[in-house]
């Protein structure tokens, strides 16, 4: 009694392990790209609530600085007031900016993660 296959079931368990493997590795990337997909979707929404607080707050702040410089202009405040209200008015524009740079720079990777076809 000799087995022919002996040799041939090995290399078949052999085959299938490494399918189950190959599954399963699939699967991983896949659930590794929708967590970075979501991930970058998560900084866009981010970004564009921070800009949407700042917005109104941009809006006073501007106000405030042209009040401030014609109170300047006229001398009832000093110009360290003045400058105060410069650095805080600028402040606020640098962050709008970046939170702008932000949201553009993940909408460029969401872009190139779904090839253009998933966020625009």
């Amino acid at each position: 009694h000799i087995n022919f296959d002996s040799g041939l079931k090995k290399e078949v368990e052999a085959v299938k392990l490494q399918a189950l493997r190959s599954k399963s590795e699939i699967i991983s990337l896949k659930i590794r790209a929708e967590e970075l997909y979501l991930d970058y979707l998560g900084k866009v929404k981010s970004a564009e609530r921070k800009e949407k607080i700042l917005k109104p707050a941009i809006d006073r702040a501007l106000s405030t600085m042209q009040r401030v410089k014609k109170a300047y202009l006229k001398h009832y405040i000093d110009f360290n007031s003045y400058l105060q209200t410069l650095q805080s008015l600028l402040s606020m524009q640098e962050e709008q900016i970046d939170a702008h740079i932000t949201k553009q720079k993940n909408i460029t990777i969401l872009n190139t993660l779904s090839r253009g076809k998933i966020y625009e």
